[in-house]
């Protein structure tokens, strides 16, 4: 139960040790609540390095609770990241406005480099 709480709470924290926790915790527990929690964390983070931890993950997981809950947080990441290059006032939008390109054209910053 403490192990579950932890891995809930760490979703608030988007640092890089948080995420390697949040990994490990996804690929190797025996626990599947503890792997369902680590999948619905990665998602409250919010970045694109989550989402390919996510994916990888998705493709050896055998719990089907688990791996929807997988899904479920790489469909909530792939649409921040679509709704962050859509909305007026973000710096993406009002370059690609100036440009005159459709922001939904561009990568977030976070797939920058990829």
């Amino acid at each position: 139960m403490i192990k579950w709480k932890l891995l809930r709470a760490f979703s608030a924290f988007p640092s890089d040790e948080t995420k390697k926790i949040l990994e490990e915790y996804l690929v190797k527990s025996r626990a599947p609540a503890l792997r369902w929690e680590a999948a619905r964390s990665l998602a409250q983070t919010g970045t694109q390095h989550c989402l390919t931890i996510l994916e990888k993950a998705r493709n050896e997981e055998k719990n089907s609770l688990v791996k929807r809950m997988i899904d479920l947080s790489m469909a909530k990441l792939k649409k921040q990241n679509k709704e962050f290059r859509s909305t007026p006032g973000t710096k993406v939008h009002e370059t690609c406005s100036l440009l005159g390109i459709s922001s939904l054209d561009r990568k977030a910053p976070s797939e920058v480099g990829q």
